[in-house]
């Protein structure tokens, strides 16, 4: 039903049906998850997505945010406005609400730009084809191992960008979000290799953003 509604459906039908599929997948995905965040650090990610969320401008998007209990320092964007951000994530943020808001905007993007529902449908277009219509946690799973391509990343580099000033957040902490997770280690953070297996190289994405901050300035 996504699939067909994302393709010959008009825009308010593809939205509620990637919305749909998106809660599937991520009731799939919090599953994974046995542990609690603590409150802190849900209300925390709560009050950062919300004010981000409400300053989007024109063509909003509605998103639902959970902090999640992991020792890997990650983020994840599902279809339908879904982002689960970890706690291992939101210490290396520390204090520092503008890092924070960068990180959650960063996966707000890929939803605004389409990339998280470009992503399912690709995979599952040729699952469909293949005669293969596999469950919602297999999707989860393998979608989320796959990361996006470095293009797809700068672009939601710039979006979440323009979303933490346009909220009232201060675009330097973009800089310091990625520049804090390129100095861990997977000795440092546990499995933080697979945050990089997933991403650009940092170092480029800082290079990125501040050759765009001297541009804009």
């Amino acid at each position: 039903r996504w699939l067909w509604g994302s393709v010959a459906g008009d825009e308010a039908e593809a939205l509620s049906t990637e919305e749909a599929f998106g809660r599937e997948c991520a009731r799939e995905l919090a599953a994974s998850f046995p542990g609690r965040a603590a409150a802190d650090d849900r209300n925390r990610v709560a009050e950062v997505g919300a004010r981000l969320a409400a300053g989007q401008g024109d063509r909003p998007r509605s998103f639902e945010l959970r902090a999640v209990a992991a020792p890997v320092p990650n983020a994840f964007a599902l279809p339908g406005g879904f982002v689960f951000v970890t706690d291992a994530l939101l210490r290396l943020c520390a204090d520092d609400r503008d890092a924070l808001a960068f990180v959650v905007a960063h996966e707000m993007g890929h939803v605004r730009l389409s990339h998280a529902r470009d992503r399912f449908m690709a995979d599952l277009v040729f699952d469909v084809v293949g005669r293969r219509v596999p469950a919602a946690g297999q999707v989860v799973r393998e979608m989320l191992g796959k990361g996006y391509s470095r293009q797809q990343e700068l672009e939601a580099d710039r979006e979440a960008v323009h979303l933490m000033t346009a909220a009232g957040f201060h675009r330097d902490g973009a800089v310091r979000a990625l520049e804090r997770l390129a100095e861990q280690t997977p000795e440092d953070a546990g499995s933080a290799s697979e945050y990089f297996s997933t991403h650009p190289r940092l170092e480029d994405r800082v290079r990125a953003l501040r050759e765009e901050f001297r541009g804009s300035s």
